[in-house]
């Protein structure tokens, strides 16, 4: 979530205030973060939006500048990339235009390099669809919005500049990446399915050429909304920020119902194939993790010298039980109603909790949230070992990570034993996951962010994984004809312009089941793709 540029130390919780109230510090934040999206200011949690609204106050009323728009190190500052400038600076063969390039006849793709010599590897493999600027890059290119969503144009940034990986002839790739921007063309909460079907899908020209490749496995989408590739369909390589393998529907029912064995099914949010990454931007700063450590190194040892935590878990943050079984798989929900009182070993605190509780606790809750959550790499990045309760869904770069060595993984039906599970957990154990997760930690942030003086490499291990995934395709032969003509209609579509649909539902009563049309639902189908907002 978007957090200021001074930690949140020790600021007291002023409760659940009324909608009105809500409304207002909403409209307070908006008008002192110009950078910030709508959607991003809706999906902060009612905890995040008192906790802003009272920093902004305490600093405005000390005569400070304040940032509300701040990425993982704190105070915000723009990524290394420049979102409002042209790709490649159009190839020497356009005229960049508020970020957009309009390339000289004969030229092509989003950085006009199609249709010269490009520089690149023999062995490159990606190619990369021009898609209709007003499918999302117009408008990333006016207003960044919220980086916790901006992955996938971090990753398309330095996608279009490597020669090593992208080509721009068709002929030569194994897999074809889909620029999607779907939080920039949509919104956070929309699902993929009809983002996928209505404007993505009559743009791929090459979509089912490869007889290995009929339903589209050799082509890429990257989804960075809240439901991932919810509701897409099943057959293409996904990169998703949400690794949930079963329909969303069955979030927090998974045992209701054909819910247990819908793992994977055409209405899944992922699958074994899709390629799970974190954010792009969250809410621990370069202070966040200095002050976790020196919390650690303050607390008494045991008599082999390992720390003495005061709390077995921590969690702080939104609850949302009348939200429940759908929001966030019901962990929070019954976490909170089994420790949150009379358990002195246990801080699940509803809204908020000063930074230091990560360094007081040995374990700090990792769960779901109106989709994806940021407490694994926050915990990761500022020093505490991660609870993974998320029951069926993968984890970022699961089939890279160990998980076992840096986090614990436990089922919803672990809840009632958590006491005993975590103090089952030796000192020695519990180290060893610290120093190992300190280690991956890089994994769960991008190249050109930096904690501790490491820079991050999930757009690295990205291509690792999409190279893996290419090498079940050879190149295929694609007719000039066909090349032509995808030209000439990318060509015609920048001068003329597109309208999209962007009006999708996504009130939460379309968006989920009853447990009763749960029951009666014998088999997935695509019937309910709608979505709901984030809080």
């Amino acid at each position: 979530m978007l957090s200021l540029a001074i930690a949140a130390l020790g600021v007291p919780s002023s409760g659940r205030t009324g909608l009105g109230v809500q409304a207002l510090n909403r409209s307070f934040l908006a008008a002192r973060c110009p950078e910030c999206s709508e959607e991003g200011i809706d999906a902060l949690d009612l905890d995040d939006v008192e906790r802003l609204t009272a920093e902004a106050h305490r600093a405005e009323l000390a005569g400070r500048a304040v940032s509300l728009y701040s990425m993982q190190l704190g105070v915000y500052r723009a990524p290394h990339f420049d979102a409002s400038k042209c790709y490649n600076e159009c190839s020497g063969h356009g005229t960049c235009t508020r970020g957009l390039c309009a390339c000289e006849d004969s030229f092509g793709a989003a950085d006009c390099a199609e249709g010269q010599p490009h520089e690149e590897t023999e062995d490159a493999f990606v190619y990369v669809y021009e898609m209709p600027p007003e499918l999302g890059l117009s408008q990333l290119r006016q207003k960044f919005g919220d980086p916790l969503y901006a992955a996938e144009a971090f990753f398309l940034e330095k996608l279009m500049s490597d020669g090593a990986v992208r080509t721009t002839d068709p002929r030569k790739a194994r897999v074809f990446y889909v620029p999607t921007h779907i939080y920039y063309a949509i919104n956070n909460v929309a699902f993929a399915g009809q983002h996928f079907e209505e404007n993505l899908r009559p743009h791929l020209t090459y979509w089912g050429m490869n007889p290995a490749a009929p339903n589209g496995e050799d082509h890429v989408f990257f989804f960075t909304n809240d439901k991932g590739a919810g509701g897409a369909p099943r057959g293409p390589i996904y990169i998703t920020q949400f690794g949930y393998m079963k329909p969303w529907e069955c979030m927090g029912r998974e045992m209701e119902a054909y819910c247990p064995r819908a793992d994977a099914s055409e209405k899944s949010c992922t699958d074994e194939r899709s390629i799970v990454t974190p954010s792009y931007g969250f809410s621990a700063s370069a202070l966040d993790t200095e002050i976790v450590r020196d919390v650690v190194r303050s607390l008494p040892r045991d008599a082999d010298g390992y720390p003495v935590y005061p709390y077995l878990l921590s969690f702080a943050g939104g609850i949302r039980s009348k939200d429940a079984p759908m929001y966030s798989q019901n962990v929070r929900q019954l976490v909170h109603a089994w420790y949150s009182e009379n358990n002195d070993r246990f801080s699940i605190t509803e809204g908020l909790a000063p930074i230091d509780i990560f360094g007081l606790s040995k374990f700090c809750l990792a769960p779901s949230g109106d989709g994806w959550g940021v407490r694994l790499a926050k915990s990761l990045i500022v020093g505490c070992v991660p609870l993974i309760i998320q029951p069926s869904v993968r984890q970022p770069f699961d089939d890279l990570l160990n998980y076992s060595e840096f986090a614990l993984t436990l089922e919803a039906g672990d809840i009632p034993n958590l006491q005993a599970i975590l103090e089952g957990v030796t000192p020695a154990e519990h180290a060893r996951m610290l120093r190992k997760g300190r280690k991956v930690a890089t994994a769960f942030y991008y190249e050109d962010q930096t904690s501790e003086g490491r820079s991050g490499i999930a757009s690295s291990l990205i291509l690792q994984q999409l190279r893996e995934r290419a090498s079940r395709f050879e190149p295929w032969t694609i007719p000039r004809a066909t090349i032509t003509r995808a030209a000439r209609a990318a060509v015609m579509e920048r001068k003329l312009g597109l309208k999209i649909r962007s009006n999708y539902d996504i009130s939460p009563m379309r968006a989920y089941m009853t447990s009763a049309e749960l029951q009666a639902v014998r088999a997935p189908d695509s019937s309910r793709r709608q979505s709901h907002v984030r809080e």
